[in-house]
């Protein structure tokens, strides 16, 4: 992971740790509690968005990068990114 998106997360409070999972862990683990979620008759909007959001990496070959991918895409579709 690259030192500005290091320090970029680190200010925005969130654990290294979990950052360093590629984005196709973390879109397993988060179809897999969707799935329990969805067998429970729940929603959860802010979950699926997470979902279609990581869908973007993968698809276009990113799915072994880090979770600064998915902070990048985010970046990029909010018009922010230089």
């Amino acid at each position: 992971m690259g030192g500005a998106m290091a320090a970029y997360i680190a200010r925005a409070g969130f654990p290294l740790a979990a950052w360093n999972r590629t984005v196709a862990l973390h879109l397993m683990d988060l179809g897999s509690a969707l799935d329990v979620v969805c067998e429970s008759c729940a929603v959860l909007p802010i979950a699926a968005l997470a979902a279609q959001l990581g869908a973007r990496p993968v698809a276009t070959g990113h799915a072994d990068d880090d979770m600064s991918t998915l902070a990048r895409a985010i970046r990029g579709l909010s018009g922010l990114q230089r």
